[in-house]
Formats: C-alpha cells, sequence, structure tokens
C-alpha cells in the first residue's frame, strides 16, 4: 500500500476531511492578507529608520535556518503541496537527502511540548548550512504559505553578514515578526489548548506519510482520529487500498 497515495485520497473525505479543507482555505487566505499587512509594517519601519532592505528573491541565506511551524501552519502547507503535484513530488524526492544530512548532524533538535518554542541548538544548526528541503532554485516552492517566521525575517544590513560564520554575522541587524502572530490557537475540530509546534519539514513530512495521525498533538484532539478514520467515505477508500490485487 502507498500510505502517501492514500493519504492524500482520504485527506479531505467525510465529515471531518470537509472540516479540515475548509480550515485550510480560510487559514491560507488569513496568512496571505497577513503578509500583506506585514509587508506594510515592515515598508514604514525601514523607511523610519532609513533602512534599505537587504533580502531580495533569489538569496537564500535565511533558508538553511532551523524553521519551527505550527500544527496549522502545517496543515495548510499539506494542503498546498495537495492542489501542487509538481511541488509535492519534488518534496518527497528532496526530504530523504535533507533527513539524512540532518541526522548525520547530530539532530540538533528536541521534539518540542506543546506552547515550547525552544527546540534546538539553532546557531549550531544555522552553520551547518543545510538547505531547506522546500529550496529550488534558490527560491521556495512554499513561498504563498510558507511559515510565519520566514516571512517576518528581514534584514538591512549586507546579505553576507547573515552567514554564520562571517566576521561581523553579531552585528547584522534584522527584524522578526512578533509572538502575537504565532499564538494562534484555532483548530477545524477545537481549538488547541496551547500552541502546538514541531520542525517544519519534518511536521509536514510526517503528515504526508502518516496522514492525520502524523498531526502533533493529535491525541489531545479528543474523538478526532476516530471520527475520521472510521467515516463511511474514507473507510470506502481505505477498504479499496486493502484489498488484495487479482
Amino acid at each position: 500500500m502507498d500510505s502517501f497515495q492514500l493519504n492524500q485520497e482520504i485527506a479531505y473525505l467525510g465529515l471531518v476531511g470537509n472540516l479540515r479543507k475548509e480550515y485550510c482555505i480560510r487559514f491560507i487566505r488569513k496568512k496571505q492578507q497577513f503578509f500583506k499587512e506585514l509587508t506594510g509594517q515592515q515598508e514604514e519601519t525601514l523607511t523610519a529608520n532609513s533602512e534599505t532592505l537587504s533580502c531580495y528573491k533569489g538569496c537564500s541565506r535565511c533558508c538553511s535556518l532551523f524553521i519551527g511551524a505550527s500544527v496549522q501552519e502545517a496543515e495548510a502547507i499539506v494542503y498546498y503541496l495537495y492542489q501542487n503535484e509538481d511541488k509535492l513530488q519534488r518534496f518527497l524526492e528532496t526530504y530523504p537527502v535533507w533527513r539524512e544530512k540532518v541526522r548525520a548532524s547530530g539532530d540538533l533538535f528536541r521534539k518540542p511540548t506543546a506552547g515550547d518554542k525552544s527546540i534546538g541548538d539553532l546557531a549550531a544548526y544555522a552553520r551547518l548550512k543545510i538547505p531547506c528541503p522546500f529550496l529550488q532554485d534558490d527560491a521556495c516552492s512554499i513561498y504563498e504559505v510558507r511559515p510565519f517566521v520566514c516571512a517576518g525575517l528581514i534584514v538591512t544590513t549586507p546579505p553576507e553578514w547573515c552567514d554564520p560564520k562571517h566576521p561581523k554575522h553579531s552585528k547584522r541587524k534584522r527584524y522578526i515578526i512578533s509572538d502575537s502572530a504565532l499564538a494562534d490557537r484555532t483548530f477545524y475540530w477545537k481549538n488547541l489548548e496551547k500552541p502546538v509546534w514541531s520542525f517544519m519539514p519534518i511536521m509536514v513530512y510526517d503528515i504526508l506519510e502518516q496522514g492525520m495521525r502524523g498531526i502533533p498533538g493529535i491525541s489531545r484532539m479528543g474523538d478526532l482520529l476516530s471520527r475520521y478514520i472510521y467515516d463511511p467515505d474514507v473507510q470506502d477508500v481505505i477498504r479499496r487500498y486493502e484489498k488484495p490485487s487479482v
């Protein structure tokens, strides 16, 4: 059985699946509106401080940082990938190579608890310069739904200062998104007790591979998983996948 194909086919079936799909669509719209507002705020800040943005398309210096994301963002990214098959397949091809590099480095992170955003040795990971598996030709392939922390990080010092090994790295000037955008607890089944965070590429891959079982914090969401798995529409597809070929 191809678990990736099965999970994609049943992702938005049944009662829970429909709620999941509708939530992802709303979340993406809300996020993109936030991005527009954020860009305006960043431009006002730069103007007020007489500074110039150093970030530009094709610069991927920050795309090897340790990127955390909320479970809602991961769900939105999965939905986006399902709507863009070419990007989905590229990620599935790129991820194993990226994951092995991270593992070989000693996995400089730990799985966080709900509400815990301190998930590893960020500085040590940055020095490894392992490109994000969503990076393609020095551009983000999921730019429209990239994590808040990616959209919120801009620098006004020379781009080369962003290199952790550059002698002026500690003097770089950057602006980072406020925590208010990272505290969203809404979800499609019930609101989360606390924000649920994890390492973004791993969380996205786990959901693609394991389906809803791969969602962090699923055990704390009541009967969400059982209501989803045992929905008649979902069961019909699962039985078809489990039926032995003649």
